[in-house]
């Protein structure tokens, strides 16, 4: 078998197992992007409702059990209101988010195109560093070999004149 056929078939088989391997983790990656995105927003809100939900029942308890004077009623419920404004913006802010709006479709082709760019990346790569780290490697062990070998040509030029001495005599 020719080396050169050989060792492109082998570079090509690295080169394959690491596009798809590429293509698989940028998938991945994509589709943990989006499930985190959409997991902090649900526990935002879920938090939010919890939280906010018994910060308005204290108030209100307490509206009912003592009466406050309505100084210290409307400074406490303007606190309240305050919390709750900043933590609605904030909701806002996550819902209006890229990876949140994406429907089913937008999701796949964004996975289809991770993928595509994840693959060729890879393969290239692997096909750029294989080739030339072999040829590099192919080189260093040719000068490495040749360094140490005997020039032949010295060896010619110092039999030539004796041999021709020899005949001349004969």
């Amino acid at each position: 078998m020719n080396l050169r056929r050989g060792f492109r078939r082998i570079t090509f088989l690295l080169a394959i197992i690491a596009g798809t391997c590429g293509a698989v983790v940028a998938v991945s990656f994509t589709i943990g992007a989006y499930r985190n995105e959409l997991g902090y927003l649900r526990w935002k809100q879920e938090n939010f409702s919890q939280e906010h939900g018994q910060s308005w029942r204290k108030l209100t308890a307490v509206q009912w059990e003592r009466p406050q004077k309505p100084k210290e009623h409307w400074d406490i419920f303007d606190k309240v209101a305050e919390e709750t404004r900043k933590d609605i913006g904030e909701l806002k802010k996550l819902e209006s988010g890229f990876c949140v709006n994406l429907s089913r479709p937008q999701l796949a082709g964004l996975c289809i195109a991770a993928a595509f760019i994840g693959g060729t990346v890879s393969f290239g790569g692997t096909w750029f560093i294989v080739w030339f780290g072999g040829l590099g490697v192919h080189k260093l062990l040719r000068w490495v070999v040749l360094g140490f070998m005997d020039n032949p040509d010295k060896e010619v030029a110092s039999e030539g004149p004796l041999e021709r001495m020899d005949t001349a005599e004969i």
